[in-house]
């Protein structure tokens, strides 16, 4: 009965989300058999890349919006976030300027952290787009572009899927949306805990991705997208989030080693595609540590698809999973002694 209630859990609330999960598994199933049939182009996992990343702004608090608006901020984010890509790959191996476009994204995120749903998601995901850019390192401009336009064109082909789905088979009118995009825009709320732990976040991405390209780590854009991800706005919410996310990718990664141990065969890990990128779409709005779990999973299968180099990258995803988490960690716990010492020394001046 508890597994029952688990599963209808998973999929038993949003007719919406389950449609998206479901078109995003199947492009996704489409590119993979594409790719394996001799044509191994790169382009296409870039491709498969934004789709699932997309889909995944989508159905983040998908509930409080109607489907209408899900379709104009995803366009907006397959936009925003292509571009971003496309700075993240030619960026990738110059720390300074890296660091500058960091400092000018990320911002934007902590800003847009004061709004909620879909607003955030944009914001969130194309800083996401511009991280998962610098793990495709390019100069060429012409290559830049290729890849910066096949990040996009991934996010577009779930947007429109959706708009063929809502204004053509379901016939939704625009006119149904009654709620207006702008009363979702974020507003400037000073928070002093709130601001600590943005600057602490903003400081732990800027060190990751320092870390990474000075020692030439590969696949080390997982250290600044890692700390990216688990700090959250005050020390127990940041502590839950990190546990989740140790637990998510030592358990997708440990799936990910089993398969790569016992199947050998690209149809195979072509067909895993559709229902872990069905799980991994329905998960985020779910249970962070499943969606940890099979993001991390989506992802190794998608290497799995290109070279048998996944076992490998298993090792670097958890590895820098862990140092992420032992950096943020440090200055986590060195915040909250110093605003322990202060609380304390507060309290003795008023007695």
């Amino acid at each position: 009965m508890k597994l029952k209630k688990i599963l209808l859990n998973y999929f038993d609330d949003d007719r919406q989300i389950n449609l998206i999960a479901l078109q995003t598994s199947l492009f996704g199933l489409v590119l993979a058999l594409l790719y394996i049939s001799k044509l191994h182009k790169i382009e296409l996992i870039i491709i498969m890349t934004g789709l699932l990343m997309n889909s995944v702004m989508l159905s983040f608090n998908s509930n409080q919006y109607h489907p209408t608006q899900r379709i104009y901020y995803g366009l907006i984010t397959s936009i925003a976030a292509g571009i971003a890509y496309g700075i993240g790959c030619f960026s990738a191996n110059n720390i300074w300027l890296s660091t500058v476009f960091i400092l000018m994204i990320l911002p934007w995120v902590i800003f847009s952290n004061q709004a909620h749903g879909l607003v955030a998601g944009l914001f969130l995901y194309t800083f996401e787009g511009f991280i998962l850019g610098s793990g495709m390192p390019a100069t060429n401009i012409d290559i830049v572009v290729t890849y910066s336009l096949s990040y996009m064109l991934g996010g577009l082909l779930i947007v429109f899927s959706g708009v063929i789905r809502i204004f053509v088979l379901e016939k939704i009118k625009l006119s149904d949306n009654k709620r207006n995009i702008i009363n979702n825009m974020p507003y400037l709320e000073i928070n002093i805990q709130k601001t600590v732990y943005n600057v602490i976040m903003l400081f732990t991405v800027v060190l990751c991705n320092f870390i990474s390209i000075h020692y030439h780590l590969a696949n080390g854009y997982w250290l600044p997208l890692t700390a990216f991800l688990i700090i959250k706005s005050n020390h127990a919410i940041s502590i839950s989030r990190i546990t989740l996310r140790v637990i998510g990718t030592l358990i997708g990664g440990g799936v990910a080693l089993a398969c790569c141990l016992l199947i050998h065969s690209q149809l195979i890990f072509a067909l895993m595609i559709f229902p872990v990128f069905y799980l991994t779409v329905i998960a985020i709005s779910r249970h962070y540590g499943s969606f940890t779990a099979l993001v991390t999973l989506s992802v190794l299968l998608t290497i799995a698809l290109m070279n048998n180099e996944a076992m490998y990258r298993i090792e670097y995803r958890v590895i820098y999973t862990l140092l992420a988490v032992l950096i943020v960690m440090i200055f986590l716990y060195a915040l909250k002694f110093i605003l322990t010492t202060v609380n304390v020394h507060n309290e003795g001046l008023n007695v």
